[in-house]
Order: structure tokens, then C-alpha cells, then sequence
């Protein structure tokens, strides 16, 4: 796909580096500093680990190993102790320092005691040791040590610097420096060995390290910011409620995490003792490096080996870390990758298990093949460098690329404290568990237990640890993403029935302790929507103790209850008995007549007297005339005939809100009307639920009338939502009329979902897939809201999941048309008012299409997953869009993910930095400040080139989707109107006012379409577009707007018109018969 774009300066040079690299301008700085920090490093280790490697095999060979790995678990596990209790008393970005500088202290040291030889008495040196062999054996475990302590130093500052999504695209480029160490270490160290001997290449390594320290160091002064000031001593003590919410899922997590990387170091220990123990046998020694001149040293043909064995791996290592594992890591998702290396294990230790069982004759074929390999030792040899080539080749590239990253979920203010416990010990604990099972092996022998050799034992052996190494992966995974959606404090009690049963326990408790009045009320409300069934059973045994008010509010809400218990009748009698404020009375009369049986309706008759306060009077008469005998009815009937016709508006709205109470209105039919109309809006809303409770057919269009008046819409969405499938019809014809205004149509989707039952749902599923923009997005809202995913469920099954992924496509091919028009729209040209204006016109269409995207996803996946992932994305905030992202990354498994997520990766930055430099253009122009205005000016137009940058990328993303040609501005904008029934009214409007502007030509029907929309501002911009470009035209469309619909555009036209001095009246351009010809082009006139 030929993106077209204008060529690159060499700002745009830098970026085109940038996203070669996957890097963002802000993060260029921290990578940079860190990735000199790890090569310097890095260097340092390898020299140090070669050299120490090839004396200690010389010194006491590969079967000492184990007991090195035993010592190395103890001693790893209290320095990684002593790493947490540094940061209880130092500043993180001080503890890294020290830590840097600590690693390279003791190599001198050692260096000394080595350049003394071998002749010291054993005496000088540890027991039964010379000072020479004490030394090696000292360097060899202080290796482990540095391993240790590095990786921790390592991880955690890159977890400081970077948030999640940062540390995804950074810590590649990052670790990589180890890589580029490879290289220049591997190639560097024969050279060193053979000019200035080991012993100097050991004091190098310390002073490569100690350089390390120093850009450590110059990184804390920098970035000091990133760093938190106090100690983890003083932060334990401040509380974090997130933690305590999730420190079930924080232990689990904790200990899976723990198995993983302990899994991932046995794994690698056992392929690095073989292949260790596999190169002090000079017979396979001799198979991949000579010996010049008869040279004896086997130590330093070792470390000449290892030298370019590193030196050849490092250039793949840096192949693959540079160029695809950071957009691995993007297209396949940390888990993906982190399966590789089990795979990678499983497949080479499988085929060295199955070398052991092949028979002479096979190795007498495969010699033929391959003539350096004659036997069983040779094909285990050879199938052994394979697999550590690869095993390092992914574990410090794919591998220490995601570690950092599995962090990330874990709470700030214990993240850094857990990794180093789990970083720290995983590895002592590794090298112990490997540590005793080689000393077990090779002590009493696998020929005698298991009847095969050792080398076979731990190929079997690294299958086995493979297979659980995958199984923890998967299982990490679930962890991983539930742990971000707790994080970002959007979960539901309603998602756990314990966590409802907890919460209910608690409102419960809360009633007996809360003494204010509204913190009684949000108790009692919310206790009736998490337990609507039981709430009679919780309230009635208070009701006496609380507030009248709240009292009245409670017998609203269980005279609703299909089964009252006759303890709570005798309550409300006592509350009846005691009761002098009339609404309180009003609920309890309601209350008792309503479920007491065979209740004597006579009582009732002194209440309706006149002299009784109107909310009492109208139940009582609502009361009798429902259930009281003739005599009583006809005098019930005169009491609300006289409130309905009383001239007070209370008297009248109470007289209205009785007859909700009745099943019929019999001869109070005929006050309907009178009501609907009556002036006062709080009259008119009773008059509405009189009609829906009462499904007085004849007043139904007035449900639907009242959805048009901002005043009375809730009242007639109650209303209508109450008729239940009456209503459907009623609002079908709103929605499927496209003239409708857009918030009667928005409140009639909301009703049918608030409807839920079968025909509303199916209804709602019909125009799914028909319907576009605003009506789409108030489908989706309404269907997701039914209680139960009864919408999700039904839309499921009529759709399956196929059909969920192309409305999501459709939604992705939206957004790709508005990024292409964002991007043909702004290239090349100059900042304006109206281009800007049209740019974030297309904005807001991308902003409602990700809404509409994100409610689709409900339908795929957890729907709290997806909401708290929105919430994210939606802050603002650079580290918490990050999270966003995250748990998008592992939840969605739609073939479009990658698109998803590289439309949803935005830098809110560029926006809040051309909103702020809008409201600075505005001041200086107020302000008649040329020389600043053109500063501003200049500052937006590179603001636009960096998100021309950022839409490009997307754009690439989309490809699969959408094939992009550009356009030249004015094909762009005929083809965004071309869309217009995709896009929104204002969106056409803008095309029509750049249009004007620019005075670019559009074709008929483009003009027609705007002077015909339902939208009088989009008429406007084509009249103004007309006046501008086509005066004739305009002189023949202007009368026969005359009658237009909208105000401002009648008064606009009527000005026009007596300027011309137009007297006659002409047409509408809408009349009754609505007839699409009406307007057609031709009476468009010529346009020239």
C-alpha cells in the first residue's frame, strides 16, 4: 500500500528512525541512557563470566558444578534479602547505584588472590584449597551473585522509568545491550587474552562494570522525577487500599511467578551444565575449535570457544532484539512469546531423549550424512549446542524482554518489593534445586538407577520441567489480565455472588449505625437495587426507628412485594396510628389496603372528605373506586372528578397521581385529555403514567409526544417502558423514521432496552446491522444494559460470533476512512480555522466509533473486562492508558487485534498541546499579535506532521481492512460526502464550510444532499457554500426554503428574500406529501 505522504525533513527524518525503531520521542532519552548502562554492563559480566568459566573447568571441572549451584543458592538469596532491605533505608535511585557499584568491589580482590598461582599452601586459601583455586572458586560464585543482583538492577529501574506499554517497546532496544556485549565482548576477549593474559581481562571486567555504575548514576540525576523520594521503609507505612482488595489474587499471582522464573532457570542451568560438562571432553572439544600449535591450555581453548560461540550468537541475538522481537512481542502478546522457549525445550530435549534409544545402525547412516557425528555422544553433543544456541538466543532477547513486563500488574507501592523477592530468590532457588539433583546424578549414578546416562536423565528431565514451565504460563495469563482489571477499580460486586452477599451483609450492618438522614436514604436505595426481593424482610423490623420520610420511602418500596408478611401489616398500622404527616399516611393506607385481604374499604370513606390533605384524599378515593362497593365508588369518583378540574395545580397533580393506583379509569377517561394539555409540566408527566398505568389506548400517541419536550421525556420513557410489548409499535415508528431528532430517538432505543423482553430485544437485533452512528451506538447501550446479558445472549446467538467481528469491522473501515481524511485533509496544507475544524469533526467520529467498538466487544468478552479497559484509555493519563491497553492486549482474540490496538495507542499529549496553542491562536488574534500569531501558527503545523505520523501508522495497521490511495484535498472531501450517511450531520457541514472557503467545485448531488438534510445547520453550509460558489444556483434554491423547518435557516433565507424584494410565497422544500423528487437537481438550476 502506497501511503503517499509528503517527504520526510529532517525532523521527519528522526521520526521515521523512531518508529523504525518502535520508539515515541518522549522515551528516546531513558532507552538511550539505559542501553549504554546494559552494554557497559554487560561487557563487563561476559568477560568476567568466560574468564571465570574456563579456570574454574580447568581448576576443578564440570562435576563441581552442582556443589557451586548449592553454595550460589544461599549466597544469591541474601544478597537479593539485602537488596529489599537496602530500599527500606536508602532512595530507590541511590540503591541502584550503590548496587552497581557493589558487583565490581570484590573482582579485584579475587584478581589478586589469582595472580599469586598455584603454589600457595592450601593453608593461605580455604581448606584443603590453594589461594589460586580459592579464588576461581570465589569468582565462580560471585557470578552468581552478579547475575542476581544486575537482573534486579536492571528490571526494576526499567520498571521506574517506563510504564507497561513503554516497557514493551523500550526493554527490547534495552536488553539488547547485552546483546551488542555479546559481540563486542565475544570477539574482543580472544584478542585480550592472547596480548595481555587473563589476569588483566579480569580487572577490565570490574572497570567496565564500575563504568556502568557511573551512567546509572548520570540516569538517577536525570530522571530523578521517576524515582520515588522516600524510602520502602516509609511507604509501607502509608496505606494502599488497592492492595488489600486484591491480596488473594496478589499471593496467587506472587507464587506463579515465582514457579515461572524458577522454572525458566532450572531449565536454563541444566542446558548450560550440559553444555559446560559436554566441552571438557576433548575428544567434543576438538569437534568445534582446533588447538594451534599443539596448544595444552585447555582453559583458555574453553574461553576462546565460549568467546566465539557468544560472538556468533550475539549477532542473531541482536538481529532478532533490534529488528522483531519488540513487534513481537506487539502482534503475538507477552504469553505467546513466553511459550517459545518451553516449546523450543520440549522439541531439542525430546529429540536428545530419543538419541539414547537409536540403534548402532541408525548412527552408521547418519555418519554417512554427517560424518562428525560416529555415535550417541556426538548427536547429544551437537543437539546440545543447538539448543543452548537457541535457548539463549530467546532467553535474553524474547525472554528478558517480557520479564520486566509481568511485573507491571502488581500495585506501585509493592511492585518493586515483590520483584526483588522474586527475582532475587527464584534464581537461589533454581540453582539449589539443580544444585542437589546433578550432585544426586552424578554421586549414585543414572546407569544403575534408571539404566541410561546422565546426559539422557537430563534430557528427559528438561522435557518434564518444560511441560510445567508451559502450564504456569497459561495459568499466569488468567492472573495477569484479572489482576488489571482490579487495578483499575472498575470491577462489580454484582460479578461475585460472595462478593454480593458481603456487600448486602454490610449495607445491613450500616442501617443499625448510621445516624444522617441521606446516608440512611443511599443505604436503603441501594440495599433495593443489589436485593429488591428481600428488602421488605430487611427494612420493615426498623421502619419505626427511622425518619418519616424515610419511612414513606420504605413503603413505597414494599408495597411492590407480591408477598407481604402480616407482621409487617401490624407495623404499618402502628405507623398509620402515629402518623401526622399526610404523604406517610397516603403510603400506609396504600400499603395495607393494597395486601391486606378482604380489607373493609368503608374505614376509608372519613379520608375522603375535604378537609383531608389532597394526597390522602386522592388514595382513599382511588382506593374505593378500585376495590369499595357502588355507593362508595360513585362518591370516590365525585372526590377525584373535583381534583381533577380543581383550578390549584397540587390539588390537580395529586388527583392525577391517584389514578395511577387504578386498573380502569371508567368515567374518568374523559379528564385525560384536559390533563395531557394542562400547562403545568409536573400535571402533564402524572397525566402520562396515569396513561401507561391505566393503558388508556386512545392517550398513547401522547407517550410518544411527550418524548419530544426535554421536560417530559423521562416521564414518558417510565411511562412507555411500563406498557412493556404495548409500546413497541409505538416506538418502532420513531426509531425507523430518520427525520426524527436525534434525543427522541436516542430516548426511545433506551426505552426498548429498558422494555427487554423478546420482541424488544429482536427488534433491537433487526436493526443492528442496518442502522449507523448514534442509533447504532444507542442499540448496542440498550442491549448491553438488559439485565441477566439476556441482550448479549440473544445477539449471540442471532449473530454468532462472526457477525460481532464484521460489525467490528465495519467499525475499524470507519475510522480507517476518517484517519485517510484526517490525513489527505492536513497534508501539505497550512493551519485554518476550517481545516482544523473539519479534522476534529473526523475526531469526534473516530471517538464515537471506539464507543461503538467498545460495546461490541462486550459482546465477545467479560463485559467488566471491557469497561475497565474503556475507563483506562479514556483517562488521559499516559500510565493508565497504558493499563488499558494491556488488558486489551490479552483478552482480545479477534483477527483484527493488532489494528485495534494500534488505533487505540494515542498520545493525548499532541491533543492537549494543540488545544492550548488553539486558545493561545485566539488571544493573539484578539489581541492583533501578527509576529506571535505566526509562531502559534508554525508550532500547530509540527504538531500536525507528528500526528500525520502517528495516523500513518494507523493507516498501515488498517491495511488489511481498508486499501488507502491518497486523494488530493478537494477528491477527499467529495468522497467523505460520498460517506455522508456513515458519518455525522456536522461532519457534512464542515465539508460544505471548507468547501466555501477553499471554493473548491462538488457535484449536484453533493450539494442537493446537504440542502436536503434533516439538519437545518447542515442546510446552512449549503446555502453558504451556493452563495460563495454558485450565485445562480443559489438565486434558484433560496425561495423554495422560504418555509424551512429551522428557524435560523427561515430567518437567513427571509433576509435574502426581502433584500431581493421577494414578496410571493414559494414551496417547502419538505412538504406534506414528502416526496424525494421534490428537490431534485434540476432545480439546482446551472452551477457554473
Amino acid at each position: 500500500m502506497t501511503l503517499g505522504l509528503q517527504e520526510f525533513s529532517s525532523d521527519d527524518l528522526g521520526r521515521r528512525i523512531l518508529r523504525w525503531m518502535n520508539l515515541r520521542p518522549g522515551e528516546i532519552g531513558r532507552t538511550s541512557w539505559m542501553f549504554a548502562f546494559y552494554v557497559l554492563t554487560s561487557i563487563g559480566i561476559l568477560w568476567f563470566e568466560a574468564t571465570s568459566s574456563g579456570l574454574f573447568l580447568k581448576e576443578f571441572g564440570a562435576n563441581y558444578l552442582p556443589y557451586i549451584y548449592l553454595a550460589s543458592m544461599v549466597i544469591s538469596s541474601a544478597w537479593s534479602a539485602f537488596y529489599t532491605w537496602l530500599q527500606r533505608y536508602i532512595p530507590l535511585r541511590w540503591v541502584v547505584v550503590l548496587v552497581a557499584v557493589l558487583i565490581a568491589v570484590p573482582i579485584p580482590l579475587l584478581q589478586l588472590g589469582m595472580a599469586t598461582g598455584g603454589a600457595t599452601p592450601p593453608a593461605v586459601g580455604i581448606v584443603g584449597l590453594t589461594l589460586l583455586q580459592s579464588s576461581v572458586l570465589g569468582m565462580r560464585l560471585w557470578l552468581q551473585t552478579i547475575y542476581v543482583l544486575n537482573d534486579l538492577n536492571t528490571s526494576i529501574t526499567a520498571n521506574q522509568l517506563f510504564n507497561v506499554r513503554e516497557v514493551r517497546r523500550t526493554y527490547p532496544l534495552i536488553s539488547s545491550g547485552v546483546l551488542v556485549a555479546d559481540v563486542v565482548a565475544g570477539f574482543a576477549l580472544p584478542v585480550l587474552l592472547n596480548r595481555l593474559g587473563i589476569s588483566v581481562v579480569v580487572l577490565l571486567s570490574a572497570g567496565m562494570i564500575i563504568a556502568g555504575a557511573a551512567i546509572l548514576f548520570l540516569l538517577g540525576q536525570f530522571y530523578e522525577r521517576y524515582f520515588p523520594q522516600s524510602t520502602l521503609r516509609r511507604r509501607e507505612t502509608k496505606p494502599d487500599t488497592t492492595t488489600g482488595k486484591i491480596s488473594g489474587e496478589l499471593n496467587r499471582y506472587r507464587r506463579l511467578l515465582f514457579t515461572f522464573f524458577i522454572l525458566a532457570e532450572i531449565v536454563f542451568l541444566v542446558v548450560d551444565f550440559q553444555f559446560m560438562s559436554q566441552l571438557q571432553e576433548p575428544t567434543l572439544l576438538g569437534l568445534v575449535i582446533s588447538n594451534p600449535a599443539g596448544n595444552n591450555r585447555q582453559d583458555e581453548l574453553i574461553a576462546a570457544f565460549i568467546g566465539r560461540f557468544q560472538g556468533l550468537l550475539g549477532f542473531f541475538e541482536l538481529s532478532l532484539q533490534w529488528i522483531f522481537s519488540s513487534r513481537l512481542i506487539e502482534r503475538f502478546g507477552i504469553f505467546s512469546i513466553a511459550s517459545v522457549l518451553p516449546i523450543s525445550v520440549l522439541g531439542f530435549g525430546g529429540l536428545g531423549a530419543v538419541s539414547a534409544v537409536l540403534p548402532a545402525s541408525a548412527y552408521t547412516q547418519i555418519s554417512q550424512v554427517l560424518p562428525l557425528i560416529t555415535g550417541q555422544a556426538q548427536l547429544q553433543f551437537f543437539i546440545m549446542l543447538c539448543l543452548k544456541f537457541i535457548y539463549e538466543l530467546f532467553h535474553f532477547t524474547l525472554l528478558a524482554s517480557i520479564g520486566p513486563v509481568l511485573f507491571q500488574p502488581l500495585p506501585d507501592s509493592v511492585r518493586n518489593s515483590i520483584q526483588s523477592v522474586v527475582r532475587g530468590n527464584s534464581e537461589p532457588i533454581a540453582t539449589g534445586v539443580v544444585g542437589i539433583a546433578l550432585a544426586v546424578i552424578i554421586a549414585f549414578g543414572t546407569d544403575k538407577l534408571l539404566g541410561m546416562q546422565w546426559q539422557t536423565t537430563l534430557f528427559f528431565s528438561s522435557v518434564t520441567i518444560a511441560g510445567l514451565w508451559l502450564v504456569t504460563n497459561i495459568w499466569i495469563r488468567v492472573d495477569y489480565l484479572r489482576l488489571w482489571v482490579i487495578r483499575s477499580a472498575r470491577t462489580s460486586f454484582r460479578n461475585s455472588d460472595l462478593l454480593l452477599k458481603e456487600f448486602k451483609k454490610d449495607a445491613v450492618a450500616a442501617l443499625n449505625q448510621l445516624k444522617s438522614e441521606a446516608d440512611l436514604r443511599s443505604c436503603i436505595e441501594l440495599l433495593h437495587r443489589i436485593d429488591p426481593k428481600d428488602t421488605g424482610t430487611i427494612l420493615t423490623p426498623i421502619l419505626p426507628q427511622l425518619p418519616v420520610t424515610l419511612q414513606q420511602r420504605v413503603l413505597e418500596i414494599i408495597v411492590k412485594d407480591a408477598n407481604p408478611d402480616p407482621q409487617q401489616t401490624i407495623i404499618v398500622n402502628q405507623i398509620l396510628a402515629r402518623s401526622t404527616w399526610p404523604d406517610l399516611t397516603a403510603s400506609a393506607l396504600k400499603y395495607i389496603y393494597l395486601t391486606t385481604e378482604n380489607a373493609d374499604y368503608k374505614k376509608l370513606q372519613p379520608y375522603l372528605l375535604p378537609s383531608i390533605p389532597p394526597v390522602v384524599r386522592g388514595t382513599a378515593a382511588a382506593l374505593c373506586l378500585e376495590k369499595g362497593d357502588n355507593r362508595l365508588k360513585g362518591e370516590a369518583t365525585n372526590v377525584l372528578r373535583l381534583m381533577l378540574t380543581n383550578t390549584k395545580k397540587y390539588e390537580k397533580m395529586l388527583g392525577a397521581k391517584a389514578l395511577t393506583n387504578l386498573k380502569f379509569l371508567q368515567a374518568l377517561q374523559l379528564y385525560i385529555p384536559a390533563l395531557l394539555s394542562d400547562p403545568d409540566i409536573d400535571v402533564q408527566c402524572a397525566a402520562l403514567e396515569v396513561v401507561s398505568a391505566t393503558h388508556f389506548e386512545k392517550s398513547y400517541p401522547a407517550l410518544t409526544k411527550g418524548l419530544y419536550d426535554q421536560q417530559t421525556r423521562s416521564a414518558a420513557s417510565a411511562a412507555l417502558v411500563a406498557l412493556n410489548d404495548e409500546a413497541i409499535p409505538l416506538l418502532q415508528r420513531i426509531v425507523d423514521d430518520w427525520r426524527k431528532p436525534d434525543p427522541v430517538k436516542a430516548a426511545a432505543w433506551n426505552a426498548i432496552g429498558q422494555i427487554g423482553t423478546i420482541d424488544a430485544i429482536d427488534l433491537m437485533i433487526s436493526r443492528l446491522s442496518m442502522v449507523w452512528g448514534d442509533d447504532r451506538r444507542n442499540v448496542l447501550r440498550a442491549l448491553v444494559k438488559i439485565p441477566d446479558d439476556r441482550g448479549i445472549e440473544a445477539t449471540l446467538d442471532r449473530l454468532d460470533r462472526k457477525g460481532i467481528e464484521a460489525l467490528i469491522d465495519q467499525e475499524l473501515m470507519l475510522m480507517g476512512q476518517t484517519t485517510a481524511g484526517i490525513v489527505d485533509m492536513t497534508k501539505g496544507q497550512k493551519y485554518s480555522d476550517k481545516i482544523d475544524m473539519l479534522r476534529r469533526a473526523l475526531q469526534n467520529i473516530q471517538d464515537d466509533s471506539l464507543e461503538r467498538l467498545f460495546l461490541l466487544m462486550q459482546f465477545l468478552y467479560d463485559p467488566y473486562t471491557i469497561q475497565a479497559a474503556s475507563f483506562n484509555l479514556q483517562s488521559g493519563n499516559l500510565v493508565t492508558m497504558a493499563q488499558g491497553l494491556e488488558i486489551l492486549d490479552n483478552q482480545l482474540d479477534i483477527p483484527n487485534k493488532r489494528a485495534v490496538l494500534t488505533l487505540l495507542d494515542r498520545n493525548p499529549e499532541l491533543d492537549k498541546q494543540t488545544k492550548q496553542l488553539q486558545v493561545q491562536l485566539r488571544q493573539a488574534r484578539d489581541k492583533h499579535n501578527a509576529a506571535n500569531e505566526r509562531q502559534i501558527l508554525n508550532s500547530l503545523d509540527k504538531i500536525a506532521k507528528q500526528q500525520q505520523a502517528d495516523l500513518t501508522k494507523q493507516l498501515q495497521a488498517l491495511s488489511g481492512i481498508l486499501t488507502y490511495e491518497p486523494l488530493p484535498p478537494q477528491e477527499r472531501l467529495c468522497q467523505l460526502l460520498d460517506l455522508r450517511h456513515f458519518f455525522s450531520d456536522w461532519l457534512m457541514a464542515c465539508c460544505f464550510y471548507l468547501a466555501s472557503e477553499a471554493r473548491w467545485n462538488l457535484t449536484r448531488h453533493h450539494v442537493l444532499g446537504g440542502i436536503r438534510s434533516a439538519k437545518g445547520f447542515v442546510r446552512e453550509a449549503a446555502l453558504l457554500y451556493l452563495r460563495d460558489v454558485y450565485p445562480q444556483a443559489f438565486e434558484n434554491v433560496v425561495p423554495k426554503l422560504r418555509n424551512d423547518p429551522d428557524r435560523l435557516v427561515r430567518a437567513q433565507v427571509k433576509e435574502i428574500l426581502d433584500i431581493w424584494g421577494v414578496n410571493q410565497a414559494r414551496r417547502s422544500m419538505f412538504p406534506d406529501n414528502d416526496d424525494d423528487d421534490d428537490m431534485n437537481t434540476a432545480a439546482l438550476g446551472p452551477m457554473r
